[in-house]
């Protein structure tokens, strides 16, 4: 069993076996030169009573900052630079060689990086589906900018992948993006040609969606579309598309849904990791849950494809995703066929 550490064989750290200062045998420092004679007793003077006072005031205050400052959070990435969205990003590179493809998607470089705990968020208390489109907007701008911050050294750390700040386009009509037209209607997306990030104001009073029922609903959705992001920019979102080129029906929807369960567990990854400074408690966690299950394939309306995953695969993932730090764990593409249905 190892020592605690300044164990030195019992004896208190300093003590070497010579003998105690000023023990038997020995003199004080400063006894030869003989005891002061008396004198009379002094009163302290009013001036070195209030010095004392003074004094101790500021050791209390002084010992109260320091405790104040060791009980908050110590937040990481404070000072990682956020640059200017851009709407013009550099593409990846393609994955051309099918040899490849099964790599990227299984032993990625970006599954060994881990995240940095807890991240400052600063945001609005939440997003109020009474604002004006341009105050949404600023508001989910303002969410990238923690989102580069989490994910931005993560992906640096990589050696091999950089991110970078997109725009959020939130729009209220029928949308036409580098990606083509988007109907008028509740929706979040990510489109891969100009990798930017759009948001529907229909989202935000459409009862399915459930954004004005859940506080931090919309900050998971922006998460969940930024995820596809990093799998962009990791080139998984190329290899899963190019190989779904070359299977069958059935293994293009799978892997698609362990693409979309991906971006699951790493929106839950992004959401633990501002819990702290955005105030998440119990309450929210159970209500990301709630609505990662209420937007799974077999929850909405109508006949779907199952493209997304179920609502229990799809909570499953983003608590997985909310309970480690560990990229790797959010690796769908080995994950059994029973998580990913």
């Amino acid at each position: 069993m190892s020592q605690p550490w300044g164990d030195r064989g019992g004896q208190p750290w300093g003590d070497q076996g010579r003998p105690q200062f000023g023990g038997p045998g020995q003199q004080q420092w400063g006894s030869h030169l003989g005891a002061p004679p008396p004198g009379p007793a002094k009163r302290p003077g009013r001036l070195r009573i209030i010095a004392f006072i003074a004094g101790g005031l500021v050791f209390v205050a002084v010992v109260g900052l320091v405790v104040w400052k060791l009980s908050q959070p110590q937040y990481k990435n404070d000072d990682y630079g956020i640059p200017q969205p851009t709407a013009h990003a550099p593409q990846p590179p393609e994955v051309k060689d099918p040899a490849e493809w099964d790599a990227i998607v299984r032993q990625n470089v970006l599954y060994q990086q881990t995240l940095d705990t807890p991240v400052r968020c600063e945001l609005p208390d939440r997003l109020d589906p009474t604002w004006a489109r341009e105050q949404v907007q600023e508001f989910l701008q303002q969410q990238v900018n923690c989102l580069h911050r989490v994910w931005g050294p993560v992906l640096d750390r990589t050696g091999k992948y950089t991110t970078h700040v997109p725009t959020v386009t939130v729009y209220d009509d029928d949308i036409t993006t580098a990606c083509g037209k988007q109907p008028k209607g509740p929706n979040n997306f990510y489109c891969r040609a100009d990798q930017q990030l759009y948001f529907s104001m229909d989202l935000l009073t459409d009862p399915e969606a459930r954004t004005t029922q859940v506080h931090p609903a919309a900050e998971q959705m922006l998460a969940n579309s930024y995820a596809h992001l990093l799998q962009g920019r990791a080139q998984i979102n190329d290899a899963v598309r190019t190989q779904g080129q070359r299977q069958k029906a059935a293994e293009a929807l799978e892997a698609n849904r362990r693409k979309t369960l991906q971006a699951d567990c790493y929106a839950g990854m992004y959401l633990a990791a501002v819990a702290q400074s955005r105030g998440y408690g119990e309450a929210e966690v159970a209500a990301i849950l709630a609505h990662a299950r209420a937007i799974g394939d077999d929850n909405l309306p109508g006949e779907r494809a199952r493209t997304h995953g179920t609502g229990d695969s799809r909570a499953y993932w983003t608590q997985l995703g909310m309970s480690t730090t560990e990229v790797g764990k959010c690796n769908t593409f080995v994950a059994p066929p029973d998580l990913v249905r």
